[in-house]
């Protein structure tokens, strides 16, 4: 019974070890995605800005 329960322990062992690495590998992948969406984000913001000033200029500045 004891070899069984070992066998039962090791095994369940190996899967979290598997899962802690998956989870590692998908958390990388993740903290990636949300960097370059934040950056893209930030980037639409300031070219809204900039469409925004450029559109409060008077007609004797000229457009964009």
């Amino acid at each position: 019974m004891m070899v069984k329960e070992r066998s039962d322990w090791e095994n369940y062992r190996d899967r979290l070890l598997r899962e802690a690495k998956d989870f590692e590998k998908h958390k990388v992948v993740f903290v990636e995605e949300k960097t370059k969406f934040e950056a893209d984000r930030k980037s639409e913001e300031w070219g809204r800005e900039g469409q925004a000033s450029c559109c409060r200029r008077s007609p004797r500045e000229g457009a964009c």
